[in-house]
């Protein structure tokens, strides 16, 4: 597994661990980032975007 994946994964691994049912970030809004595919990848979902240009994620513990 190549280290961005493994680090998020360890991220939600720690934020789950520690009671938080529901995680958020911000990325790009533009679809043909590779950001955008890389969390839809890893099972984020879009939450909303804001007029300023903020793309927010969100993924639930399972």
């Amino acid at each position: 597994m190549e280290v961005p994946k493994q680090l998020l994964r360890l991220v939600e691994t720690w934020l789950f661990a520690e009671g938080w049912e529901e995680i958020w970030l911000t990325t790009d809004p533009d679809e043909t980032m590779r950001s955008v595919g890389f969390y839809r990848h890893l099972g984020w979902c879009d939450w909303k975007l804001e007029p300023d240009g903020d793309r927010f994620m969100h993924k639930k513990r399972r």
